[in-house]
């Protein structure tokens, strides 16, 4: 529900998400894209995840975390950088465009189909 994901960035649940990005090979990465992902889908999610600056930590997910990970970590950067020039900009400052582009090539058919979005 909107409200929910209101209260998550009001509650700067944002930063405790963004932590947990790094931890690979717990689950937790994967769960907290999840959740980022969610947040995305509404304007002061994008905001607060912009304001993290962490476009660059879902960047390396998408280069070092897990199959899942990179899915999610795409999905939430496409959210991020649609009808967004200001975290388009970031994205691109911050490499994110090769990893993307390796990913539709050799990622899994999911991976594949989420990148070409």
């Amino acid at each position: 529900m909107k409200q929910n994901k209101e209260r998550a960035v009001s509650a700067r649940a944002v930063k405790s998400l963004v932590v947990l990005i790094p931890e690979q090979g717990s689950g937790l990465a994967e769960k907290a894209m999840v959740v980022l992902n969610s947040l995305a889908a509404i304007p002061e999610g994008i905001e607060a995840i912009a304001e993290e600056g962490r476009n660059v930590v879902l960047v390396e997910a998408i280069e070092d975390g897990s199959m899942k990970g990179k899915e999610f970590a795409v999905l939430t950067l496409l959210q991020l950088c649609a009808d967004n020039m200001r975290n388009i900009g970031l994205l691109v400052r911050e490499g994110g465009i090769p990893p993307i582009v390796a990913l539709s090539q050799t990622g899994t058919a999911r991976a594949k189909q989420k990148v070409r979005l």
